[in-house]
């Protein structure tokens, strides 16, 4: 089976962090990799992720336009937010992230039984918590992506 195909109405997101970056990324070894212990859990709201590439212009000799070449994908940022759980290890540990250690990033869409993964690795760039008087204590999340995004479809 491809990954998800035709319009995707209905599917469901759920967000990993693997705590060290992935070796090898197939759609089976992060299968393995996105298990309960390393599942973000109450995920609000999921961002997009952008893959964008910058163009270059290059001048041509004679010519009064230039013509343009790909150059290096940006890797931008990726934000997401939770619903606040103080008990939660992988809530704790992206709260008190440093920066200092790189980990590999899974965002699973599933609908039914087809599956995509979206695998990038990155750092907590910014992590803040929230505690409206009116709301629930939620946290923001920035990771500051290192690399390009890979996208696997489980067979």
């Amino acid at each position: 089976m491809a990954g998800i195909t035709g319009r995707v109405v209905g599917f469901r997101a759920e967000m990993f962090k693997i705590p060290t970056q992935t070796g090898v990324v197939t759609a089976a070894t992060i299968a393995t990799a996105a298990i309960g212990s390393t599942k973000i859990k109450d995920v609000r709201d999921i961002g997009g992720i952008a893959k964008e590439r910058n163009i270059i212009d290059v001048p041509v000799y004679g010519q009064d336009s230039t013509d343009q070449i790909p150059g290096q994908i940006n890797a931008s940022t990726f934000d997401f937010s939770v619903t606040m759980n103080l008990s939660d290890t992988v809530h704790k540990a992206i709260r008190d992230d440093d920066a200092t250690q790189m980990a590999t990033y899974v965002m699973k869409i599933s609908k039914g039984a087809e599956v995509t993964y979206c695998v990038f690795n990155g750092f907590i760039g910014n992590s803040t918590v929230n505690e409206p008087i009116d709301d629930v204590l939620t946290m923001d999340v920035s990771i500051a992506r290192v690399g390009s995004v890979k996208w696997l479809d489980k067979a």
